[in-house]
C-alpha cells in the first residue's frame, strides 16, 4: 500500500524537490487536506442554495460560496518562501528553453 502511494506521486515529489522547494512548503504543497477542506466546505455551503437557473448562476453561487469560504482558511506553512520557488521555476523554464534552443 505504502509503495503505491509513493509511486503514485513519485513525479510530484521530485518535482518539489527539483525545484528546491523548502521543507515546510514542501510538506504544504504535497498534501492535498487544503483542497479537500475547501471541497467538504463548499458541499455544506451549497447544501444551502436550492434553485439553479442555469449554468451561469451556478457559477456564480459558487463564486460568492467560495469568496465566503475564504474567510476561514488559514496560510500556507512556508509561504514566505513561494517567491524563492518561483524564481527556481524561471530558472528551470529558462534552462529548459535553453535545452531546446541548442
Amino acid at each position: 500500500m505504502a509503495a503505491n502511494s509513493l509511486r503514485e506521486a513519485k513525479h510530484e515529489l521530485l518535482t518539489l524537490h527539483r525545484l528546491r522547494v523548502p521543507s515546510l512548503l514542501r510538506k504544504a504543497l504535497h498534501s492535498t487536506n487544503p483542497i479537500e477542506s475547501m471541497f467538504a466546505r463548499v458541499r455544506k455551503c451549497e447544501g444551502n442554495v436550492k434553485r439553479y437557473r442555469d449554468s451561469k448562476m451556478a457559477q456564480r453561487w459558487l463564486a460568492s460560496v467560495l469568496l465566503s469560504c475564504e474567510k476561514g482558511f488559514q496560510k500556507v506553512r512556508g509561504h514566505e518562501s513561494i517567491q524563492i520557488v518561483l524564481e527556481e521555476i524561471k530558472s528551470q523554464q529558462e534552462l529548459d528553453q535553453m535545452k531546446k534552443a541548442s
